[in-house]
């Protein structure tokens, strides 16, 4: 794995686009980001209604939380609709300025907010019914061996039976519109990013980490290998360009 922009210092970077990564996402992805995460909640929620007990308490820790728009789409989402139990959300990053843009988003809402890395998750183990990550996990593979201890970690603190959900980006299975794909990643929401945040530096890395991600499958076999889930699973949206992926403990 050897990545372009490995060197950057992604601390400072999120520091200096964090006020304008959800305009900069929703432009690269032409505000299909949006409709990803819609489906990702409504398969969240749809599992919970056929798995939970009336009246339990769901542990719901949404990981590399950024600016929090996962966790505002499922609260909002859980405003339109009645069930017989109830949650409790952990939102965590790495990054003290996306938190605070989550936390001013979700300012009304009962959200605990943990600023640290998921290599250290400071909660106890099986704690946690479920846990997400939208669009942030090939962010945590700064490395093989780091991204085995996070993941780990993130399958620590989740309950047996317990599951993750993913939303990554992904590189469609179809050779024509994975070369269109590339050349959009490449060249296009990179110039997009830079117009609009001026850092070329983090969007070359995101950028960069898209097209030396997981395919789906590897990425299903590494959960299921490396980290032990005992199902793993993915679906493809919009032509492949995102995945999907659901793993239970």
């Amino acid at each position: 794995m050897k990545y372009k922009y490995l060197n950057i210092d992604l601390k400072k970077g999120y520091r200096d686009i964090a006020k304008l990564y959800e305009l900069n996402n929703h432009l690269m992805t032409f505000y299909l980001d949006i409709y990803w995460r819609k489906i990702m909640v409504k398969d969240i929620f749809n599992n919970i209604i056929n798995r939970i007990n009336i009246g339990s308490i769901i542990y719901f820790m949404d990981i590399c939380v950024g600016t929090g728009d996962l966790l505002f789409e499922f609260i909002n989402f859980l405003n339109s609709k009645s069930f017989n139990f109830s949650f409790k959300f952990l939102a965590l990053d790495f990054s003290v300025d996306m938190l605070k843009i989550a936390k001013s988003k979700l300012l009304l809402k009962d959200v605990i907010f943990i600023l640290a890395d998921v290599a250290k998750i400071p909660i106890k183990d099986k704690k946690m019914d479920i846990s997400t990550i939208s669009l942030g996990i090939r962010n945590l593979r700064t490395n093989d061996e780091l991204f085995e201890i996070r993941f780990k970690e993130i399958y620590r603190i989740i309950k047996d039976g317990g599951v993750f959900w993913g939303l990554e980006t992904s590189r469609p299975p179809n050779k024509i519109i994975r070369f269109f794909s590339d050349l959009f990643t490449a060249y296009v929401a990179t110039n997009i990013a830079k117009v609009v945040s001026k850092n070329i530096e983090v969007y070359g890395y995101l950028a960069d980490s898209i097209r030396n991600f997981y395919e789906p499958y590897e990425f299903r076999d590494f959960l299921l290998n490396k980290i032990k889930f005992k199902e793993v699973s993915y679906k493809l949206l919009t032509f492949g360009v995102v995945a999907i992926h659901k793993a239970i403990k």
